[in-house]
């Protein structure tokens, strides 16, 4: 969304999310004491064990290689030890870095959702290799 969300409504997510962690875990990626970044997979088929993945980098740490880090950790723990089948990724159709980012990693675009996103999904077998 591109509002403000109200801080209640955060809380009670936040609540939520707390409670389900071991199978929709966060991260929170630092460097010494500054926060650079988080991911987080969000479960959206528990039959095929798919997963939503969400990735924000802070501005200051952009372009250097960071995100495609927290990326393959993120994708690599959700493929081994949650048993992933696959992850999907929206992605707005003018985030050109986002797009570059996750095809790196084996993304492949699967659908055009509406005028602004599309899904992106990686397969167990497609994850790759960070120095690939």
């Amino acid at each position: 969304t591109k509002t403000a969300i109200p801080m209640g409504e955060h809380e009670i997510w936040f609540q939520g999310r707390l409670k389900v962690l071991e199978q929709e875990p966060i991260w929170i990626f630092t460097s010494g004491e500054a926060r650079i970044g988080m991911t987080r997979l969000d479960l959206i088929d528990p039959v095929e064990k798919g997963f939503d993945v969400s990735i924000l980098v802070d501005d200051n740490y952009q372009n250097a290689g960071i995100g495609k880090k927290m990326l393959f950790q993120t994708c690599d723990f959700a493929l081994d030890r949650l048993a992933a089948e696959y992850i999907r990724a929206e992605i707005h159709n003018e985030n050109q870095a986002s797009i570059k980012l996750f095809s790196k990693l084996g993304f492949t675009k699967r659908s055009t959702n509406d005028e602004e996103f599309s899904s992106y999904d990686l397969r167990a077998s497609s994850l790759i290799p960070l120095g690939s």
